[in-house]
């Protein structure tokens, strides 16, 4: 009879690496608006729960990495000449593997668009000539109040100076209560600010003045899961995705990540399963981390993951053979005794030490319930096309010869082990680690040649 895996798993939605500081790290792309990679972006992270700021600059193929940012909830934005350009609120750190932000510019250029088409005002030639001189007269007045007043709230939006904001789109509503996109940055606005029962309220008056924005729905939805309204949330990204089915895979993801915020797992998966089939690719990572949180163990001691698991981790990899879950996705793999079909080398990967030796990065991954105390199962996957020898000291001493491709596995005594690793491989240096395992876990990794 099979036994169910530790809900630890719901955990590696954002983190699955063993924790070696107190620190976290965020890393994604950044494509500018035609869709190409955007070199030299320069990525603004603000803390919001605590002071601090922290920059960094995506390289030549537009990815960007920071490390070393405590524990919190932050905002990210790409600025350009000293503006910010689109952003993403409410991230909240943990502790663990990078967590993913990418961004699209082209994405939001659309957003933006659709807005400027949503606020055109009538001009005075567009005036009804049934209405009285006076008020024609009183219309241009009326616009440039209009758009003044439009200009200062965004700005103070960027700036998130939320009250400043709400005041200033406030004043905008009292010149024209029929302009939608005010209404819309009014309840992001509020959102940013905290006040989430004004935030509904503002998007529902948004949605009530143009009901087929698909931008006004998702954001809707966004502001209902983070007001807990589960259900409600589902049925208005529904409308967003049948409004505008290019975005669906997008949406879906963002809320998946947002209700593994709020702890609803099955949600979360339900929605990451609707954004791989709406063709976002790193939906399929996040969706098999989902379901490895239903994995049993067999009485054998095998992971026993469910059907779509490997696949969707395999989707991935093929989708995103560079993309930056790759080496969670391996370690996943391997510890369904799965050798990976891609490189397990992502691109935000840290280079080795040497241009020639052998590199074993072991990460713990989940609690094993099925092991006896005090020991630990190890996974090796032998990613080079050379045989390796790798030796084991400590507690348990055991020795391993693996073939290219091939998995090793050792069950071990919790404690500290001396790890030394052999090849064949012209010019390549054995290589001595030293690593400190506890009981009751899987622990994998993935043996590279550095380069």
């Amino acid at each position: 009879m099979s036994v169910p895996l530790s809900r630890a798993f719901a955990a590696l939605f954002f983190c699955t690496a063993i924790v070696v500081a107190q620190t976290c790290a965020v890393e994604g792309d950044v494509r500018n608006e035609l869709g190409e990679p955007f070199k030299s972006a320069v990525i603004v992270i603000d803390r919001e729960d605590a002071k601090g700021h922290f920059q960094t600059k995506a390289d030549s193929k537009g990815h960007y990495y920071h490390a070393g940012l405590p524990i919190g909830t932050y905002t990210l934005s790409v600025v350009v000449d000293g503006k910010p350009i689109d952003r993403v609120a409410d991230v909240r750190f943990r502790l663990g593997n990078p967590l993913v932000i990418n961004f699209d510019l082209a994405y939001a250029a659309k957003q933006r668009a659709a807005f400027q088409a949503r606020r055109t005002l009538q001009s005075p030639q567009n005036a009804s000539p049934a209405k009285p001189l006076s008020d024609q007269e009183t219309q241009p007045t009326a616009n440039k109040m209009l758009n003044e007043t439009y200009n200062a709230g965004m700005k103070a939006l960027f700036a998130h100076d939320y009250e400043t904001a709400i005041r200033t789109f406030q004043h905008a509503i009292e010149i024209d209560p029929n302009q939608p996109g005010v209404w819309y940055f009014l309840a992001s606005a509020y959102d940013g600010a905290g006040s989430a029962e004004k935030a509904l309220e503002s998007y529902l008056k948004a949605i009530g003045l143009k009901p087929d924005d698909s931008v006004f729905h998702a954001s809707y939805a966004f502001a209902l899961v983070r007001a807990k309204r589960f259900d409600e949330a589902r049925l208005e990204l529904t409308d967003a995705a049948l409004l505008d089915p290019s975005n669906a895979g997008r949406n879906y993801y963002y809320l998946g990540n947002l209700f593994v915020k709020a702890e609803q797992y099955d949600r979360a998966e339900r929605a990451f399963k609707a954004a791989a089939e709406g063709g976002y690719a790193e939906a399929y990572f996040q969706y098999a981390v989902a379901l490895t949180s239903k994995a049993t163990i067999s009485p054998d001691g095998k992971i026993k993951p469910p059907t779509g698991t490997i696949e969707s981790f395999q989707k991935y990899m093929l989708l995103l053979p560079e993309g930056p879950n790759i080496e969670q996705a391996c370690a996943f793999l391997l510890e369904f005794g799965v050798p990976p079909q891609v490189s397990c080398r992502s691109r935000g990967a840290r280079p080795s030490q040497s241009a020639s030796s052998a590199t074993l990065p072991i990460q713990r991954g989940v609690a094993d319930s099925s092991l006896p105390s005090g020991l630990l199962k190890l996974a090796l996957y032998n990613q080079t096309p050379y045989s390796i020898g790798v030796n084991l000291s400590g507690p348990t001493s055991q020795q391993l010869q693996i073939s290219a491709g091939e998995i090793g596995n050792a069950v071990l005594q919790r404690g500290r082990y001396s790890i030394q690793m052999s090849t064949s491989a012209p010019n390549v240096d054995s290589q001595v680690s030293t690593y400190t395992f506890d009981g009751g876990y899987l622990y994998s990794s993935i043996i590279t040649i550095g380069r």
